[in-house]
């Protein structure tokens, strides 16, 4: 079965974005450093949305896929579910 985007809890996100921005580095860098382009993360960065808003947003999905949840280690809900159910 396929993966999705709602493997990716939202309150792990906010978790992992918080932890990053209280050790100084601003979300401007922070997604840019994870290949969103400069003009789409500034206008992401700049905002003054909160962190759950911002975690829905086409720049987070772009820059935290999937993969970048996997390589933080944090498991597939989906995979976990399917795993006990068989």
């Amino acid at each position: 079965m396929a993966r999705t985007r709602a493997d990716a809890a939202a309150p792990a996100l906010v978790r992992v974005c918080q932890a990053c921005f209280d050790s100084g580095v601003s979300i401007t860098n922070f997604l840019v450093s994870l290949g969103v382009p400069r003009k789409r993360a500034r206008s992401l960065g700049g905002s003054g949305r909160g962190w759950w808003r911002m975690a829905g947003s086409p720049q987070a999905n772009e820059a935290m896929c999937l993969q970048w949840f996997d390589t933080l280690g944090l498991t597939s809900l989906t995979a976990r579910y399917l795993k006990l159910q068989h």
